[in-house]
């Protein structure tokens, strides 16, 4: 299919996408997978199109973080917390704008080319889908917190700095909004649907994205990375049987504002002195 012809293709979950219709009521379990692919840029221009998006946030956040420091009255002691949290948040909005912008590029609509279109979605569908999530990750983490629990006291400590600051408001918004839309746009919602257009097929393509999405999470733990791999792997599943990024979305977003809060009124043995 050439490029921009605006129609979207079902997608199958191993090899090229079939031509399976899934035209079923969304159900999470039920039924054939919903995702129709309408991404059309082409696969290596989609992953050239993902680093330049990193690179340029990044450049983004980094000036904010300097403009903060030289705009910070000298007379004060210099609070890493804020530099650190408006760096952040303008690399986030940068990246959101310009994965929208990119996905527009070669589609007539950005909200189908990053599949974000939710109909047939219902509020049980995204409460069934969170429910897994937070069960799977409850199970994980108490196993995790019985074999090696100084991971997971490494791994939330910076964290626990942000969100007991007089920055925790900004926290919130970085963590359990700013990175979420960002992560789920650029690598769900665009690397994702196009890789999947390839031979790759989408199961593989899931695999290669996770894997990329996990490498952000670098200074994590070897348990911390597991966790944000599988983690991976499920909002990936979920684009697939529910046909719409907005359920791994919200599944993300409110996982994260649910460790913010956890880590704002539940103090974690070892937390406070880890780092």
């Amino acid at each position: 299919m050439p490029p921009g012809d605006g129609n979207s293709h079902p997608a199958g979950f191993f090899g090229a996408p079939t031509d399976r219709l899934g035209r079923a009521p969304v159900h999470v379990f039920r039924g054939p997978p919903r995702l129709r692919l309408a991404n059309d840029w082409p696969p290596f221009a989609a992953v050239g199109a993902v680093l330049i998006i990193l690179i340029l946030s990044f450049v983004a956040g980094t000036a904010a973080s300097v403009v903060t420091l030289a705009m910070s009255d000298p007379s004060l002691p210099r609070d890493a917390v804020w530099p650190q949290l408006i760096a952040l948040v303008t690399a986030q909005v940068v990246a959101i704008a310009l994965v929208m912008l990119a996905a527009r590029f070669f589609s007539d609509s950005w909200i189908k080319a990053l599949a974000l279109e939710g109909a047939g979605l219902r509020a049980r569908d995204y409460l069934l889908a969170l429910g897994i999530m937070v069960a799977a990750m409850a199970l994980f983490t108490g196993i995790v917190w019985l074999v090696d629990p100084s991971s997971m006291i490494e791994d939330l400590a910076p964290f626990r700095v942000f969100v007991r600051s007089d920055a925790w408001w900004l926290t919130l918004i970085a963590v359990g909004i700013g990175a979420p839309l960002m992560e789920e746009l650029i690598f769900r919602g665009f690397l994702l649907t196009a890789l999947a257009k390839s031979r790759l097929g989408f199961a593989v393509s899931a695999v290669v994205t996770t894997v990329v999405w996990t490498a952000l999470h670098a200074s994590y733990s070897p348990a911390g990375l597991l966790a944000v791999f599988l983690v991976g792997l499920y909002l990936s599943w979920l684009v697939w049987r529910t046909g719409s990024l907005r359920v791994a979305i919200f599944c993300h977003a409110t996982y994260n504002l649910g460790v913010v809060l956890l880590l704002m009124f539940v103090e974690i043995p070892g937390a406070a002195t880890a780092g």
